[in-house]
């Protein structure tokens, strides 16, 4: 096997970017921290898996529709009309699936930069109750 396809394997460029990351000492202690940040956004996150259930099935929906109109309305008993309404049926389930996807995309893109406000707000926050000492005594990457 050739080197470059080695180098593949290992996860193509820029994979990990040399960068390791630190595993949580306690993993359960990790997420009630990181749920907690999510009490007020209840709302959002409930909403936005609502969408995606409803986009996930007309997505599924759309091509056995598809089929049942080509099967029925073109191969058994050939009928234009009765397709092309079959066809609108169709354009308005991928439309609507298309709407709850970007939705979705909107109240998670809202709930996570809420996340994040809150998240920068604590740490300045902590930081400026810090001590003069501390900075003192650190370096600024270890701040």
């Amino acid at each position: 096997m050739s080197d470059s396809r080695r180098a593949g394997a290992r996860g193509g460029p820029g994979a990990g970017h040399g960068q390791k990351f630190e595993k949580p000492k306690n993993f359960g202690t990790s997420l009630r921290r990181m749920l907690a940040y999510l009490r007020g956004e209840q709302v959002f996150f409930i909403l936005a898996l609502a969408l995606i259930l409803v986009s996930v099935i007309l997505n599924t929906i759309a091509p056995a529709r598809l089929g049942g109109a080509i099967t029925n309305h073109l191969e058994r008993t050939p009928n234009l009309p009765l397709f092309v309404h079959e066809m609108i049926i169709l354009l308005v389930i991928y439309a609507g699936a298309f709407a709850a996807n970007a939705a979705s995309g909107v109240f998670i893109s809202i709930m996570t930069n809420r996340l994040i406000f809150k998240i920068r707000k604590e740490a300045f926050h902590h930081i400026q109750r810090l001590s003069v000492a501390f900075f003192d005594s650190s370096t600024s990457g270890d701040i």
